[in-house]
């Protein structure tokens, strides 16, 4: 095993260590996710569903491993890139679509790959928050997100596992 890969693993384990020590009523759990492609942590035990999504006119399947704790829900979603088809469009439409999904207006110039997403909402009278970012690595868009009530909303948490959502290297 390379010096790089133990230093990342040490880097994550202490700030999986810090996060348990900041917050004891979260469970932290490593696991791989977007079938091998990225790793990151979870404040509870996951479950998986599998659905369809429309990004840009073209349907794919959209896997979501997710966790909830408390009101709130700490998800991983991927879609394999379809041969020849654009991964920066299709990106760009998954994040186009979290400002239709939470009612927020989209910015002038659209996030980049990777940037964090802040948006709160008063959609359905409730006012909720949503945080994420996307990636696309390995033939795949991969995004990581929070949602729940604005109201005690775990800000910290939040921020670490949108941070631990690391692809992972071939092979």
């Amino acid at each position: 095993m390379s010096l790089t890969i133990r230093m990342r693993r040490l880097a994550a384990c202490l700030a999986l260590g810090l996060l348990a020590a900041c917050s004891p009523e979260y469970d932290w759990r490593e696991a791989d996710v977007a079938d091998g492609r990225a790793r990151t942590a979870f404040p509870a035990k996951v479950q998986t569903e599998q659905r369809q999504v429309a990004l840009a006119g073209v349907q794919l399947p959209f896997t979501l491993t997710m966790a909830r704790k408390d009101s709130f829900i700490f998800a991983v979603g991927h879609t394999v890139v379809p041969p020849g088809a654009d991964a920066g469009m299709l990106a760009q439409a998954l994040m186009a679509s979290w400002y239709v999904n939470t009612g927020a207006n989209p910015p002038a110039t659209p996030p980049a790959l990777g940037q964090e997403v802040d948006l709160v909402s008063a959609a359905r009278g409730v006012s909720l928050r949503f945080m994420a970012r996307a990636i696309v690595t390995d033939g795949a868009i991969i995004e990581a997100m929070v949602t729940g009530p604005s109201e005690r909303f775990p800000e910290a948490q939040a921020r670490e596992f949108l941070r631990l959502l690391r692809p992972r290297k071939g092979p």
